[in-house]
């Protein structure tokens, strides 16, 4: 994530229509239906596709510590 914009939501507050942070690749990307999600902590969260979906998969807790995305 290089820059922030007003207009972006952090997750794991975002939701479908908003824009947000793929906590992967850190790309900014409208949430969409189709868009892969992982539940954390009871709550979705959003990637920009399915290879981010993917290695979250497989480097989770890295990733949730990492991105700060249990709250």
């Amino acid at each position: 994530m290089v820059g922030r914009s007003a207009d972006v939501i952090p997750q794991p507050d975002a939701a479908i229509g908003q824009r947000t942070y793929c906590p992967v690749s850190g790309v900014a990307f409208e949430i969409s239906e189709s868009s892969p999600r992982r539940d954390v902590g009871g709550r979705p969260v959003y990637f920009c596709c399915e290879t981010c979906a993917g290695h979250f998969s497989k480097h989770r807790e890295h990733i949730i510590e990492l991105r700060h995305l249990s709250k």
